[in-house]
């Protein structure tokens, strides 16, 4: 099991460290953490429609806060912005990686978020 904290403090420690899809994830996460008041009760929906490519993961997550929770979307960008030093590429989550993050951060808040099957 991925361990959300410990991937969300090697982000914070080195950001140049991780892909630009990686950040849009990790920071999604995060700002969901740290503020799930921004997102409404559709973001469990999110977490079980993610596609099988983190670079589709990361549109999936801009587009959707975009459509569905705009001051989010802001925040996002915002977190993004200041969180870009570095040339990143580095891949530290692969997509099962990626979609457990999700999945676990909405599941926390939203215990009815059914599990997704390994390879859906």
């Amino acid at each position: 099991m991925l361990e959300q904290q410990n991937i969300i403090e090697q982000f914070f420690n080195q950001p140049g460290n991780f892909s630009e899809d990686e950040k849009v994830i990790v920071g999604f996460v995060h700002l969901y953490q740290t503020k799930p008041e921004l997102f409404p009760p559709e973001v469990a929906q999110l977490g079980v429609t993610l596609p099988d490519d983190l670079n589709k993961i990361s549109d999936t997550i801009l587009d959707w806060c975009d459509d569905y929770a705009s001051e989010a979307y802001d925040k996002l960008v915002e977190f993004l912005e200041g969180n870009t030093k570095g040339p990143g590429g580095k891949k530290n989550l692969n997509v099962e990686q990626a979609k457990e993050l999700i999945e676990n951060a909405i599941r926390k808040s939203i215990p009815s978020v059914p599990k997704v099957p390994k390879g859906s």
